[in-house]
């Protein structure tokens, strides 16, 4: 198990490649999900956790199933 700090960081690392893939701006992310810039922007440098219910709001706007979530890769020491 990896450290809230660890996790927090590879979130927003999937969440920020996830959003590239789909050539989206933070400005388009933030539209589509309905939550602010600067929290997605936050979220995706991994300075903050976020609550499971905005994860879901991310996933939805990105177009991700939020059970298809990568959630090993998330969740692993390295992020590999």
């Amino acid at each position: 198990m990896v450290d809230k700090a660890t996790f927090t960081k590879q979130m927003g690392v999937f969440i920020r490649t996830q959003r590239h893939r789909r050539q989206m701006t933070i400005d388009q992310l933030a539209a589509a999900s309905e939550l602010p810039y600067s929290q997605i922007a936050r979220i995706e440098r991994g300075k903050i956790s976020t609550s499971v219910y905005t994860l879901y709001r991310l996933a939805l706007a990105l177009g991700i199933s939020f059970r298809d979530m990568d959630w090993e890769k998330i969740s692993s020491k390295t992020g590999d």
